[in-house]
């Protein structure tokens, strides 16, 4: 009996030691699904700011879009516009080059003129060697009156 009694103290012993081992566990489970809940939380916070960060980046992006497309429709206009007025600028550089070339023919055929009326009205004087006309035919080439051209 003695062998017995001692048999069943031990076992007491370890259904204590058991019950204190289950007691501390289930206290240290209680505190792992108390921190668990908590970073559950958490992420349930963190994931739903994401989502209306998500939402709100998907709006702006929308907004960006749509700025994109009037930039780039505004972009075209303009350079359609640079390119007509780089056409007109040509053409009235053409035209200002054309017209400095009319002008100057323009004068030289009034130098042409005025250099005919000359020997025209002077002619009897030119047999003599007399008088030099005081044009040239060309528009650049100055004279002096009754000394010829004047050299630069």
């Amino acid at each position: 009996m003695a062998n017995a009694e001692h048999e069943l103290r031990r076992n007491i012993r370890l259904l204590e030691k058991k019950r204190e081992l289950i007691t501390s566990d289930s206290s240290q489970l209680e505190e792992r699904v108390q921190v668990f809940a908590h970073e559950k939380e958490v992420f349930e916070d963190l994931a739903a700011k994401i989502q209306e960060t998500s939402e709100r980046l998907a709006i702006e992006r929308e907004n960006v879009l749509e700025e994109k497309a009037v930039f780039d429709v505004e972009k075209e206009k303009l350079d359609k516009f640079k390119h007509e007025i780089d056409i007109e600028r040509s053409l009235l550089q053409s035209e200002f080059v054309r017209a400095e070339e009319l002008e100057h023919e323009l004068t030289h055929r009034e130098n042409m003129l005025k250099m005919l009326q000359f020997y025209k009205d002077h002619k009897d004087n030119a047999h003599s060697g007399g008088m030099l006309p005081p044009y040239s035919s060309c528009p650049n080439q100055k004279f002096e009156y009754g000394k010829g051209p004047v050299l630069p």
